[in-house]
């Protein structure tokens, strides 16, 4: 019989297991901490991730007032002296 309470494996045997059966049950204990951490890492990346495309996408998207605000075209300009065009070519 076996059971698992918390972070530690508790066998039915108590002192009557052997030292395998300690050590296989210690052996167990450490890979399941070991998974878990991983999986706490995995949680925080993933959230990291998701925090950094909404940034992303909040701070790139334009407000209507800077869209309207882009000039399109060709502008003359006209100075002391010098004569040209300004816009995007």
């Amino acid at each position: 019989m076996v059971l698992i309470v918390g972070r530690g494996l508790i066998s039915g045997c108590k002192d009557s297991c052997t030292s395998d059966q300690k050590s296989q049950i210690d052996t167990i204990d450490d890979q399941a901490a070991r998974a878990g951490t991983i999986g706490w890492i995995g949680f925080g990346i993933g959230a990291a991730g998701i925090v950094g495309g909404v940034t992303a996408l909040v701070l790139s998207s334009q407000s209507p007032k800077e869209e309207a605000a882009v000039k399109k075209g060709v502008t003359p300009y006209l100075g002391w002296s010098e004569v040209g065009l300004h816009g995007p070519f």
